[in-house]
């Protein structure tokens, strides 16, 4: 019963963040409509037009392993977030080396930065994921307070 809680709480706030972003790609490049700039994660039509984007501005990165790393957890996590559990501690790791220096290599490339959010936002969220302790206990009044910030929102 805790863990049904836990993962229904978890669905309605990435829905939540989900209903308020519309992202589209094209041709490598991002449109992004949100009330909330930079609310928005890396979906799975986004991917192909990210490693678009990549081969025509950054070149360098793309030809390294550190790429190639970032694209396997990408690609694990639109798949499927359950999938991020068969990811090992070492590829976590390599994972976030190539955020960062993703994080560099893009800082230097003109118009960059709303994939530099999306990468940054979806990598928090992977992190969260990896994170995430099923097995801590919630409290009833914990749900009740979930329950009265969930009508709050909705207002």
């Amino acid at each position: 019963m805790k863990k049904k809680i836990i993962l229904i709480a978890f669905l309605s706030i990435s829905g939540t963040i989900a209903s308020e972003t519309k992202a589209t790609a094209q041709s490598g490049k991002l449109n992004v409509a949100s009330e909330q700039k930079g609310v928005s994660l890396l979906t799975k039509s986004d991917l192909s037009a990210f490693e678009n984007y990549m081969n025509e501005n950054a070149i360098k990165f793309v030809n390294k392993k550190e790429f190639s790393d970032l694209l396997k957890v990408l690609a694990s996590y639109n798949q499927s977030v359950t999938s991020l559990k068969s990811i090992t501690e070492e590829e976590k790791i390599n994972f976030k080396i190539s955020v960062t220096k993703l994080n560099k290599t893009l800082s230097k490339v003109k118009g960059s930065e709303d994939w530099l959010n999306k990468i940054n936002i979806t990598a928090k969220t992977i992190d969260f994921l990896w994170n995430f302790d099923t097995t801590v206990e919630i409290k009833e009044e914990d749900v009740q307070l979930l329950n009265e910030i969930e009508e709050v929102s909705s207002l």
